[in-house]
């Protein structure tokens, strides 16, 4: 599966977006993508899951 992100970020500066909020949207996109995996096959109970911090507490 292919996630377009560069188009997506390259649409950001197009609107012109700061590079801190391009950057802010990237890290948030690789965050929720290492979170669900494949965004496409995601359902509502992974999204539902509680937070975990990298300690693994609530």
């Amino acid at each position: 599966m292919s996630i377009n992100i560069k188009g997506f970020l390259e649409d950001c500066r197009a609107r012109g977006l700061t590079e801190h909020t391009i950057a802010t949207y990237k890290s948030n996109i690789a965050t929720f993508l290492n979170f669900v995996g494949d965004p496409l096959n995601v359902d509502i109970p992974i999204l539902c899951q509680p937070k975990r911090n990298s300690e693994g507490n609530g």
